[in-house]
């Protein structure tokens, strides 16, 4: 019995050293082949290190995330393609160790400044000249962030499915300035029930404690626009326009006759328009 069991312990010894040996020996042919040694050379040329998430007082604005070389899945790709080609290198994200993801309870006042990119958001108090703005954003393949109050919900639901229907993100606004946990509750089961969607921001044109505290019990960040339009809407975009701003335009009745212009003229200057979601990615 005893060299019955010596036995197996020297069968499963040399079995594990057999595999260690052999996996070694992968890994030092791997690391010697002249595909995965440029790889490796190159490296530092095509990763990026991540960004945290900058917290001033009370605002926060998005990092961004780094990207590493995956060698192994680099190195069997290009093996399978016959050599080196940087075109074929796969990557991994790192997320910054400082994310907005998980803070609630901070303002968020604009995209990262290193995005050369912008959103649009309307707050929707009622539907004057709201169909016109939102077909012109489709049209030209834009996703806005619309902010809609507790009364237009309940006047006219059928405003949430055109908003729907037309790739335009819908959230909620409130009811006069302010949010009811209840009630944000409701709006987001009107959202989950016919359009498969949740909420995820709260609106607020200033500091408003109140706003956020209950959004953030909600989970919900809280937004302030970095530039809130209320007339010459194409002045304030040509002498404002920045990176990762995010654009309230609060009077639809001038903006429609100028918003063609804006978008152009953005677009023009090298910008993106974003939805909102995008514009906070990490």
């Amino acid at each position: 019995m005893y060299r019955s069991f010596f036995s197996f312990f020297v069968f499963i010894f040399i079995s594990i050293l057999t595999f260690l040996i052999s996996k070694y020996s992968i890994n030092y042919i791997k690391s010697i082949d002249p595909v995965m040694i440029e790889i490796k050379k190159n490296s530092f040329l095509y990763e990026s290190s991540f960004v945290n998430a900058y917290i001033n007082d009370e605002i926060i604005i998005p990092g961004i995330s780094g990207k590493v070389i995956d060698f192994d899945s680099s190195f069997k790709l290009m093996k399978n393609y016959g050599g080196y080609n940087s075109n074929l290198l796969i990557y991994s994200d790192v997320s910054p160790k400082i994310t907005i993801s998980n803070i609630y309870d901070k303002y968020i006042v604009s995209g990262n400044k290193n995005k050369k990119e912008v959103s649009f958001v309307f707050k929707v108090e009622d539907t004057n000249y709201l169909e016109e703005i939102v077909l012109i954003l489709n049209k030209n393949n834009i996703i806005g962030t619309f902010f809609v109050s507790d009364y237009v919900v309940y006047e006219s639901f059928d405003i949430l499915k055109f908003l729907y229907l037309n790739n335009q993100n819908i959230e909620s606004l409130g009811s006069n300035s302010s949010y009811d946990l209840l009630k944000i509750d409701k709006f987001n089961y009107l959202l989950k029930s016919y359009f498969n969607k949740s909420i995820n921001y709260c609106y607020s044109d200033s500091y408003n404690k109140e706003v956020l505290d209950i959004c953030a019990k909600k989970k919900l960040h809280t937004i302030i626009p970095s530039l809130i339009i209320d007339k010459y809407p194409f002045h304030n975009i040509k002498y404002n326009l920045s990176n990762g701003l995010i654009i309230n335009f609060n009077n639809r009745e001038l903006l429609l006759n100028e918003l063609n212009y804006i978008i152009s003229y953005v677009k023009q200057m090298g910008y993106k328009i974003v939805s909102l979601e995008k514009l906070l990615e990490e």
